[in-house]
């Protein structure tokens, strides 16, 4: 009987992963995006338990909020937070809060909502969304899924939106440098 569950529930799962590529990656439905359902800048919209607040010495100073959540001082994802905050592009940022469908920033995958780790407002008053990851789950079908779909989200943005996926190096960039290239494109 436990057999046939798991069976049942990786058909599922991979019913869900078809159905959600045919219709939100492959363009069967007609998506949009619009300043209205994005993530928005506003005081007192960061709902942050103290024990997940940043304690670091650091202090940012593009970060929207007195003080991120969910930074290990010295980690890749701070690293990575630091590379934005010193970028000339960026006007502000917010380290986003995942798993929380009102103040933070969502996309939809098969199987639940992806919520990137960086959402940024540039200067020239478009959105760029980052998305950190490790080196070593870049080639996982889940985090692929991911890029897949931050990259739908851009293309529908009208050019509004910007969608990065950055690892520590990647093609011999780092961190800064993938930044860039997320900027200077043309989403």
């Amino acid at each position: 009987m436990q057999k046939l569950a798991l069976r049942i529930e990786e058909l599922r799962d991979k019913a869900a992963k078809t159905t959600f590529t045919q219709l939100v990656l492959d363009g069967g439905w007609a998506l949009e995006t619009s300043p209205e359902i994005g993530f928005v800048f506003e005081a007192n919209r960061y709902p942050v338990p103290t024990n997940k607040l940043y304690r670091g010495k650091f202090k940012f100073s593009k970060h929207y909020y007195p003080v991120p959540a969910d930074l290990e001082d010295g980690g890749e994802e701070w690293r990575c937070a630091l590379a934005i905050d010193e970028h000339p592009q960026v006007k502000r940022w917010v380290r986003n809060l995942d798993s929380d469908p009102v103040a933070g920033f969502w996309m939809p995958t098969s199987s639940t909502r992806f919520y990137p780790d960086f959402v940024c407002e540039l200067i020239d008053g478009r959105v760029l969304v980052v998305e950190y990851k490790g080196g070593h789950i870049s080639g996982m079908a889940k985090e692929i899924e991911k890029g897949e779909v931050g990259r739908v989200w851009a293309e529908k943005s009208g050019g509004k939106g910007l969608f990065a996926m950055v690892f520590k190096n990647r093609d011999g960039m780092n961190v800064g440098q993938q930044l860039d290239a997320a900027i200077d494109s043309k989403s």
